[in-house]
């Protein structure tokens, strides 16, 4: 419709309004719409259809007048400030872009964090009453160690003595051998107690979950497969439920599958989990048994009690039993942890580390961008000067200002999404696998609206105080200062604050990025007592029908051990029970009992039993201390001989040499006696942040024990060994499957990557934070010096140097990053004590740490004032001097 035309409409339907209004108002009511109306079509012609439909709202009273009236002039100064400032926004590309670049980054890796957070620590577990579920967990007294896994006698005295909950049930790690497909594999399995699927209230996707007869000993030949392994190795097939698998050469029948979304990662020892296996009722060995702890126990709590109260019956409890059990469980006492706790302790540390760098960095972002508007609104000071001055109220130009942030956040929230994309597939590929659920984490409506919250509240802190000091310097200074002008003396003074503020910021990041990075190669300078350089692993648990027997057992492992040593590039091969770092280590924990004096307190603890062959310590590179190591002699036909680590060594022996001492322990339900023959070096198993520990080797050959892992050491590459060492397995026993297979470095290196997955994204968020604080002080230095120009013109017209003035821009550099550098160093501090958990060899405020931050910013700020301060030392003083 043409112009003319609306305007037309437009007056006709303000006339008709008019008559709603009483006579005495109406003339002068009628001059000043026709004069606003007149004023808005000349000013806003694209938006003018938009206040006919607002004219159409009015109603037959002088208030809904009034209204149209108020909301006609606000849509119009609405649409006017969008028009306007999409027009300035274009005309100033570079700024745009920078400013709306530096958003996006702050707010894409915000976004990406927080959707990992949101998904590992803030949504609530899918299960019913998940507040009620909670899990129960070993704490030994004399450790620092916050959790350890049950022993299967404690956990039935738990289920036995304790009233707190509706039930307890127990899940511990547990594979299988299928033999139906082309070549044998394991699947890794879980067993489970009675109700444990109770006590999560899940529901099978196909078929139907245990019931109490398939924990019955007899009844047990039944299974409940994973989701994963149901997709992936039967298709999906509905009709699997039914159906039996041979496992472990037995018959088992699938009674259900489960749906894709369960997933409860308490198992450290299996990352994967295949199916679900019933727990029959406990043997006798099973509940005497108190130090060997592999099980996970979660239970649900009464609806009347608490866990305040649930652990203050345990730990009644505990007591109890370190009473009726002194040898064991002296120092044990049972935790009650909430399920979540639990779930979140391995990436809490990790995640809140990360989501504290993205909001650092984002802060440094909207800082830049704050100091980006500050210095275009103090080159817009005379403009919106005069617009106060022509009536321009400082509501207006502020909300005008605020216009611009938003639409510059809105763009940069835009990027920020497709960034966030981006940076959150690379957070998955770099996540070590005990972060287990993020393959399932995606950006749905709750990221969606944490995005835009975010950006709107970035673009209000990065906007307002720019929009706040424009808006009153406009009535005073800028109609009266020059082109050389740096602005007024609170938009300088905010300007350099923003700065300070920056490095600051960059400080506490830096330092923080700093520590961890020296504390993980401070772990990876651990002794770990053996060399791990050109060594493969294979693990298997040989007890198929030709290794049911021990003898069978030890001849299986000897010709073994013999074809791997005569492969191609094997230099050395062994075997041992507990291979070091190996996820499923087998740890054996008894009493050892020492012949020929009589045992004293601080020899009550007990020692770890590992069985190793002939070879294995020549293989690993473990060091001989004293004594000598297993021989091919050292056989069921020759008295039994052990070897014992340093450590364990030391405690029970001092000073004194072990060797030739006799221990009585108790392997695999037998007791055994045994002649100490060497001491090798302490080994450290789990992690290498965690101690060495006491542990005797016994001879595999005498002991015919078989859950094993083969040791080859290579002249070359050890990953082309491990499929050669599977064929010399398979050529002896066609069934036997291969529980796992690594070379010794994977294994090591996969003890830190948590570590490292968390230093490197705090270093890359740390760099990140350095190139914004460093761009903050160019962009300050630049536009100071910039207006600047007649000042030095001055000062090189009455003589003084170009060097001189240089100084002054770098000089001042220097002195925003000495500020920032000395808050950044109590920022530093507090970020120090808070990451104190993931440190290792390092303080949380190390002085070397921070000295070399504060001079690498400091240093930082001095190339940022370079070019700024080569400008300034180049001006020419007649062209500084002329007058506008």
């Amino acid at each position: 419709m043409p112009r003319t035309l609306l305007a037309a409409a437009a007056r006709r339907m303000v006339r008709a309004a008019s008559l709603l209004v009483p006579r005495r108002h109406r003339e002068a009511w009628l001059r000043e719409w026709e004069a606003e109306l007149h004023h808005e079509q000349r000013r806003l012609a694209p938006g003018f259809s938009s206040q006919l439909l607002l004219l159409q709202r009015s109603s037959g009273s002088f208030s809904d007048a009034a209204w149209l009236r108020r909301q006609f002039s606000r849509d119009a100064e609405m649409i006017h400030d969008i028009t306007h400032v999409t027009r300035m926004l274009a005309g100033r590309p570079v700024f745009t872009i920078i400013a709306t670049g530096v958003l996006a980054l702050g707010l894409g890796a915000s976004t990406a964090i927080f959707t990992v957070a949101d998904a590992l620590l803030l949504r609530s577990l899918p299960y019913p009453d998940a507040d009620r579920i909670v899990a129960l967990w070993e704490r030994d007294t004399s450790s620092s160690a916050p959790r350890q896994e049950v022993a299967s006698g404690n956990f039935f005295d738990w289920r036995d003595r304790a009233t707190s909950f509706e039930k307890v049930a127990s899940l511990a790690p547990w594979s299988v051998d299928y033999t139906g497909g082309a070549k044998p594999e394991v699947f890794f399995g879980t067993r489970v107690s009675e109700g444990f699927f109770e006590i999560l209230g899940i529901q099978p996707l196909h078929g139907r979950l245990f019931s109490g007869a398939d924990h019955k000993s007899g009844r047990e030949q039944v299974a409940v497969l994973g989701h994963e392994l149901w997709t992936t190795r039967f298709g999906q097939d509905p009709a699997i439920v039914g159906k039996t698998l041979p496992l472990d050469g037995v018959p088992v029948e699938v009674i259900g599958v489960l749906p894709a979304w369960f997933d409860l990662p308490m198992i450290a020892a299996s990352e994967r989990r295949d199916l679900w296996l019933p727990d029959v009722a406990p043997q006798e060995w099973a509940r005497q048994n108190r130090t060997s702890g592999y099980w996970a126990v979660i239970a649900k709590l009464r609806r009347d009690r608490t866990r305040q109260g649930a652990q203050a019956e345990m730990n009644a409890i505990s007591a109890r039993m370190a009473k009726d059990y002194p040898k064991t469980n002296a120092t044990v006492v049972a935790q009650v942890d909430p399920l979540t706790e639990h779930l979140e302790a391995k990436v809490r540390p990790a995640l809140f580390a990360m989501l504290a760098a993205v909001a650092l960095v984002l802060l440094i972002a909207c800082a830049n961008v704050a100091n980006l508007m500050l210095a275009r609104g103090a080159e817009r000071e005379r403009e919106f000067a005069i617009r106060g001055a022509l009536g321009a109220s400082r509501s207006r130009l502020v909300r005008q200002m605020l216009t611009e942030s938003l639409m510059i956040a809105a763009a940069g929230t835009a990027m920020g999404l497709l960034l966030a994309r981006t940076l959150l597939d690379t957070v998955i590929a770099m996540a070590p696998p005990e972060i287990t659920g993020l393959q399932q984490i995606s950006m749905d409506w709750r990221v969606f609206a944490f995005a835009c919250a975010l950006g709107m509240a970035t673009a209000i802190g990065f906007g307002l105080v720019p929009a706040l000091h424009v808006s009153r310097a406009a009535a005073s200074d800028p109609m009266k200062e020059g082109r050389g002008a740096t602005g007024t003396r609170r938009a300088r003074r905010t300007r350099d604050l923003l700065a300070i503020a920056e490095i600051a910021l960059a400080m506490v990041l830096v330092v923080s990025a700093g520590l961890l990075l020296r504390s993980f190669f401070a772990i990876m300078r651990v002794d770990t007592g053996f060399a791990a350089d050109r060594v493969a692993a294979v693990q298997l648990f040989a007890y198929g029908d030709r290794t049911r027997t021990a003898e069978q057992r030890i001849q299986f492992f000897r010709e073994s051990i013999d074809r791997m040593r005569a492969l191609p590039g094997v230099t050395h091969a062994g075997a041992v029970s507990a291979m070091p770092f190996i996820p499923a280590n087998i740890n054996i924990e008894a009493p050892l009992a020492v012949e020929g004096r009589a045992d004293n307190p601080s020899d009550a603890r007990t020692v770890f039993l590992t069985a190793a062959s002939d070879g294995y310590f020549e293989t690993m590179g473990i060091p001989l201390v004293s004594g000598r190591t297993f021989t091919a002699y050292d056989d069921a036909r020759s008295a039994p001989v052990a070897i014992v680590s340093q450590s364990l060594s030391k405690r029970h022996w001092r000073d004194a040499s072990p060797i030739g001492a006799f221990v009585n322990v108790r392997f695999t339900g037998r007791q055994i006696r045994t002649q100490i023959i060497g001491v090798v070096s302490e080994l450290r198993h789990d992690a290498l942040d965690q101690p060495a520990r006491d542990e005797l080797f016994l001879s595999q050959a005498q002991v015919g024990f078989g859950s094993m892992t083969y040791v080859l050491r290579a002249s070359a590459d050890p990953a082309a060994l491990i499929e050669p060492a599977k064929q010399v397995v398979w050529a002896l026993d066609p069934l036997q499957t291969i529980y796992d297979e690594a070379t010794v470095p994977e294994l090591v290196a996969a003890t830190v990557a948590p570590r490292r997955f968390a230093m490197v994204l705090v270093a890359v968020f740390a760099a990140v934070a350095m190139l914004l604080a460093a761009a903050g002080v160019y962009g300050i230095m630049s536009f100071t010096t910039s207006q600047r120009t007649r000042e030095m013109g001055v000062r090189l017209a009455l003589g003084a140097t170009r060097r001189s003035v240089s100084s002054l821009v770098v000089g001042h550099a220097i002195a925003l990053a000495a500020i920032g550098v000395v808050l950044g160093t109590a920022g530093a501090y507090v970020a120090g004590t808070a990451i104190r958990t993931m440190l290792y060899g390092v303080s949380p405020f190390d002085p070397l740490t921070v000295g070399a931050v504060a001079a690498l910013l400091l240093v930082t700020a001095i190339f940022a004032a370079y070019l700024p301060a080569r400008r300034a030392g180049k001006v020419d003083p007649l062209v500084a001097l002329r007058v506008e």
